[in-house]
């Protein structure tokens, strides 16, 4: 008999982390849906009722009490962590480089960078006694470089500073983290979902939240997967970094 898998997406209440969390349900995961707003993650997964074991669960990136709580429940529970999918974000603005407002960069970065890096630590004890273990980071080809230096038609001036730039400092962090945790055989690595119709792209997106899930799930589910990589959401394509 398979031994349970256990996952914990962060964001899960909404949007594409909703739709991950569905997937992963169904896939006969134990799924830890994590939310900022406690009674919002109980409806989410009141609402996904059916679909497998959900069990809703308070995160706040920028709370650690909040994300050690919650490792905590994780453990007595399970006593392991196979998937954590760093999924929760936020757009923030902050205007052109040159009049960036600074306290929205730094609240961008915090929120979409810093919270990843210190969740994946937090949760680092369980993924050791986890199976083929796994760390994946939703990040954005906004956070590319070889894009923004020469962004698709259509995109010139649109991109949130702070948004693009902590999905940057994301990746970069993700990049360093896969090489640190080598000798754990945990695999890092970071997906673009693409333009998905959600409050992220203030539902500008032209693809559906199921469809911006289906690349992190794939790879979620992937018995042998890589390390290290920044995969787009078209499946077998890899992006600049």
């Amino acid at each position: 008999m398979m031994a349970e898998r256990v996952a914990l997406v962060t964001g899960g209440n909404v949007g594409i982390g909703h739709e991950v969390v569905r997937a992963l349900a169904k896939a006969g995961h134990v799924v830890w849906l994590a939310s900022r707003d406690a009674d919002k993650g109980k409806k989410a997964a009141a609402d996904l009722a059916g679909e497998g074991d959900i069990r809703p669960v308070r995160i706040d990136v920028t709370d650690e009490a909040s994300m050690v709580a919650a490792v905590a429940a994780i453990e007595a529970a399970h006593g392991k962590l196979d998937l954590l999918i760093n999924n929760a974000g936020a757009t923030f603005g902050g205007g052109a480089a040159h009049v960036a407002d600074l306290d929205a960069l730094r609240a961008a970065i915090e929120n979409n960078a810093i919270g990843p890096l210190r969740m994946s630590q937090l949760a680092l004890p369980l993924l050791r006694k986890g199976e083929t273990a796994q760390i994946i980071m939703v990040g954005s080809g906004a956070g590319s470089l070889a894009w923004l230096g020469n962004p698709a038609p259509g995109f010139e001036g649109r991109i949130p500073l702070g948004y693009a730039t902590s999905k940057s400092v994301m990746h970069s962090i993700s990049v360093q983290l896969a090489q640190a945790l080598k000798a754990d055989r945990i695999a890092v690595n970071v997906i673009s979902p693409g333009y998905v119709n959600s409050a992220v792209s203030q539902y500008q997106g032209t693809k559906s939240t199921a469809e911006g899930a289906a690349p992190i799930v794939r790879l979620a589910l992937d018995p042998a997967p890589p390390t290290g990589r920044f995969i787009s959401d078209v499946e077998g394509q890899e992006l600049p970094w």
